[in-house]
């Protein structure tokens, strides 16, 4: 008994058991992650993984409630409580109807934008994240807000109007009858950062889990989307925030 609960303590420091909960967006859930568990799946059979995948607001408030390993989402939690890492820099595109005239061009610049029917999350971090975008424009056409994303791309898909996406939203929206374009002025962008509470240590098994998910960003597995830059991140930066 004695070999045989040594040898579970092993397997477990060694992050061979056990299990990974990961808070995510769905952006990154949709188009990171099933790579990295697949992968780590393969290395560790023995050790549960779960994605929980929600919205940037949902996830802060489970993160808060000590639900989670880690979470990755956008603009970091702040203060001394939780460490964070930034990976990614995920612009703003222009997303309209294939078939709009807008769409024909390469980018899209500010004059083109003016007096056109826009369509947006009613709130959110993505709505945040536009928000400053609209004050730039300045259309008076009145806005159409709606609550779920799938209604968002649908009505962009029947050429109700155009909105603005994070690149990695546009990548894992996909949609025949719709496009995404850059914008040619300004720098509109979110953070993509792992974050985890400084509480309570990361456990083998997550440790293990974020090392690869690392090490596949930096080595370029992924292919990410025009508009998503993959930030360099330094061994001692890493090291830092899983210890």
């Amino acid at each position: 008994m004695n070999k045989r609960l040594l040898h579970n303590t092993r397997q477990w420091a060694n992050g061979q058991h056990g299990s990974v909960s990961v808070l995510s967006i769905p952006s990154v859930a949709h188009l990171l992650l099933p790579m990295v568990v697949k992968s780590y799946g393969d290395l560790h059979p023995e050790v549960e993984i779960q994605v929980h995948d929600h919205a940037d607001p949902q996830l802060r408030l489970l993160m808060q409630s000590g639900e989670g390993d880690f979470a990755i989402f956008s603009n970091a939690q702040k203060g001394d409580s939780f460490k964070n890492l930034p990976i990614l820099k995920d612009r703003l595109r222009w997303v309209g109807c294939s078939s709009a005239p807008l769409a024909q061009q390469p980018q899209i610049h500010l004059k083109d934008l003016q007096r056109q029917q826009f369509i947006v999350m009613r709130r959110g971090a993505i709505r945040d994240m536009v928000n400053p975008l609209l004050d730039k424009i300045q259309s008076p056409v009145p806005l159409i807000e709606v609550d779920q994303q799938s209604t968002l791309v649908g009505m962009i898909a029947a050429g109700l109007g155009m909105t603005f996406l994070p690149s990695l939203s546009c990548q894992s929206s996909t949609h025949t009858q719709t496009t995404h374009r850059a914008l040619d002025f300004g720098d509109f962008h979110r953070a993509i950062q792992i974050s985890r509470s400084t509480a309570r240590d990361l456990m083998p098994c997550a440790r293990a889990f974020l090392r690869l998910f690392i090490a596949q960003l930096q080595a370029g597995h992924f292919q990410l989307q025009e508009g998503v830059e993959l930030l360099t991140l330094r061994e001692p930066e890493v090291e830092e925030f899983l210890t």
